[in-house]
């Protein structure tokens, strides 16, 4: 028997294919054929997946649920510290405006108030001085009747000139008061 042995040793030693080269290319296919086993398994799992395996699926997705609805909260709170930051930038320019325009405007309404009151008197003075006059000239009339209505005429162009600069005060105080 060892004779035999030996000489299927050496027959097989003696073939055109190695012994060494043929247990690797067995291992090769056996790696292969296992591979592929495990890759129809993993495909048969993913298909009909037992008990287990659907409980870490599940839990798979819920963990991708949870990634994504924390990534997506993320992005919103970003963008609502981009909303706020912005929004106190204008109320800080918006108020420094309105600051700036409010001073810019009562200065310019009080300077054009005292003007208005420096011209008003002046002229209250002039028509007041020319009333005065045409007042002085009901003695060239000779008819009492007629010197009756020059005053009374005098007198209500009087009250109209009164009347008249108190709405024109009162108008440029109203646009001093309008909201802009």
């Amino acid at each position: 028997m060892a004779n035999t042995r030996d000489g299927l040793e050496k027959n097989a030693n003696s073939l055109p294919i190695k012994k060494d080269e043929a247990i690797k290319d067995i291992e090769i296919y056996t790696e292969f054929s296992n591979a592929m086993l495990n890759r129809e398994r993993r495909l048969l799992d993913i298909i009909l997946p037992n008990k287990a395996e659907r409980r870490i699926q599940e839990f798979q997705g819920k963990l991708i649920d949870l990634k994504a609805s924390s990534h997506l909260e993320m992005i919103r709170m970003h963008q609502e510290f981009m909303r706020q930051a912005v929004k106190e930038v204008f109320d800080t320019a918006l108020t420094s405006g309105k600051v700036e325009s409010r001073k810019d405007k009562t200065s310019f309404f009080a300077s054009e108030l005292e003007n208005l009151n420096t011209r008003i008197q002046d002229l209250i003075e002039s028509y007041f001085r020319s009333t005065e006059e045409a007042l002085a000239k009901t003695e060239t009339f000779d008819d009492k009747d007629i010197q009756e209505r020059w005053q009374r005429m005098l007198r209500k162009r009087l009250d109209e000139f009164e009347t008249t600069v108190d709405t024109l005060m009162d108008r440029f105080v109203n646009i001093i008061n309008e909201q802009v």
